[in-house]
């Protein structure tokens, strides 16, 4: 997968000031809260459900402005507080592997690598401009696991197991909060994997980059993208162009996807290459949440939600 480089240098000196100051640094509390810090929005989120009615617990977003996982360049502030929190959960892909580097041998906060959780369920970036669900063998696995509801649910059972493992007096109820929680995740899969019960069509195509192979693969969906993966290329080319716009033609398909934040000019071109009339709609990855959208409501079941509309007006639902 093609991402957002960080540079190597800069890292490692953020990496050497965190070893410098971290006997400097506090408890695993902060004005007598456990630290539940996250990489993800999605795990976040996941998080503060599970831990709804725990005093002490304070859960984190590393990242708050909004920059996605493949640009994000955590500061030497943002690594003192991985180190000093009672749990951290993190994706384990590419894009946040300085998690591996900061993580202690022994004594630092209880870890979550959701990979590990997903073993053998991770899919992987295709090759071509236009593409389906799935991926290719031998490719590096798709990051954005948190886009598949049922990766949540899975992700849920090993987060409360290290929450648990941090508030052990609080297992009891961290537990039920789950089984409550994975009953809402539970209704909501079905509501994605029913999409195409009573949809006109099968297909997406995406004037965009294209985080949404969990997405699509746990739908039954297949799709045609600009760019693959959360690739760093911003300027499509005719050939790709004129692909996508032959499948919104062919396939007279209502809709061109694009994901949020973006300027929708390519899909714009796209539609008018194809000369057919369709409308521009957005589906949320979860990768530019900030502290305000969360402070106004959003939640991981709320954008979920509002994506399952997306993808039902986007394919003839009733």
């Amino acid at each position: 997968m093609r991402r957002f480089f960080r540079p190597a240098a800069a890292f490692l000196c953020v990496l050497t000031l965190c070893l410098a100051f971290s006997a400097c640094a506090g408890s695993k509390t902060e004005n007598g809260e456990k630290r539940v810090t996250a990489t993800t929005f999605a795990a976040y989120d996941w998080a503060k459900n599970l831990l709804r009615g725990v005093e002490g617990a304070k859960p984190a977003l590393i990242n708050e402005n909004g920059v996605d996982l493949h640009s994000y360049n955590p500061t030497a502030a943002d690594i003192l507080n991985v180190k000093n929190s009672a749990v951290f959960i993190y994706v384990g892909g590419e894009s946040d592997e300085w998690a591996r580097d900061i993580l202690p041998a022994s004594g630092g906060p209880v870890a979550v690598r959701l990979f590990d959780l997903l073993e053998g369920e991770l899919l992987v970036d295709g090759d071509e401009e236009g593409m389906t669900a799935g991926g290719e063998e031998g490719q590096e696995p798709d990051e954005h696991i948190w886009l598949s509801v049922g990766n949540a649910a899975v992700c849920c059972r090993g987060i409360e197991k290290a929450l648990c493992e941090a508030f052990p007096k609080d297992s009891e109820t961290i537990r039920q909060n789950a089984r409550e929680y994975e009953k809402a995740l539970c209704a909501l899969k079905e509501k994605f994997v029913s999409l195409r019960e009573n949809a006109r069509y099968d297909t997406l195509v995406i004037a965009d980059r294209y985080p949404f192979r969990y997405l699509a693969h746990e739908a039954g969906l297949t799709c045609f993208a600009a760019f693959r993966g959360c690739s760093a290329e911003s300027n499509a080319s005719a050939k790709t162009i004129s692909f996508l716009a032959e499948k919104l033609s062919s396939l007279s398909l209502p809709a061109v996807i694009v994901l949020e934040r973006s300027d929708e000019k390519l899909a714009r071109t796209v539609i008018e290459t194809s000369g057919v009339s369709a409308v521009i709609l957005t589906l949320d990855s979860m990768q530019s949440v900030t502290a305000r959208d969360i402070q106004n409501g959003a939640s991981y079941i709320s954008v979920c939600e509002k994506n399952l509309q997306t993808l039902e007006q986007a394919l003839g639902g009733e």
